[in-house]
C-alpha cells in the first residue's frame, strides 16, 4: 500500500516533497479542496474580509 510519504520520499527533492523531507502530518481541509473554496467564497461574500486589517509600518 502506497502512502503520500512513501511516494514522495524517493523522488528528487523539490517543492512538493518539502525538499526531500516529507512532513509528518499534512494540514488539509477534511471536506476537500472544493468544499474549502466554497467556504472561502461564502466567507468573502458575507464580508469576511471586513474584519481583516492590513497595514504597513514605515521603518
Amino acid at each position: 500500500m502506497s502512502t503520500p510519504r512513501s511516494f514522495s520520499t524517493p523522488h528528487t527533492p523539490g517543492y512538493h516533497n518539502n525538499e526531500g523531507m516529507p512532513r509528518e502530518r499534512n494540514e488539509t481541509y477534511a471536506d476537500g479542496p472544493v468544499a474549502f473554496h466554497d467556504l472561502l467564497r461564502r466567507w468573502r461574500a458575507d464580508g469576511g474580509m471586513d474584519d481583516v486589517q492590513v497595514g504597513a509600518e514605515e521603518v
